[in-house]
């Protein structure tokens, strides 16, 4: 299952590459993907790889695993 959430909203945003788009495609293509399709449709239709909730967290504080405790 998908879990992360596709966000175009973000102005640091880095663009789609062509290689990038084929793999969209590749994806959104596969019907192994279907739960996935709204989000990878999201981020093809805005052109750049948005932002993901994990990545706007910043690094974790604690020295071991795991991270979220």
């Amino acid at each position: 299952m998908f879990t992360n959430q596709f966000s175009p909203t973000i102005h640091h945003a880095q663009p789609l590459t062509q290689r990038d788009q084929q793999i969209l495609s590749s994806l959104l293509a596969d019907p192994r993907m279907t739960d996935c399709h709204e989000a990878l449709d999201a981020m093809k239709a805005a052109g750049n790889k948005g932002d993901f909730e994990q990545e706007s967290l910043g690094r974790p504080t604690l020295e071991g695993w795991p991270f979220y405790a």
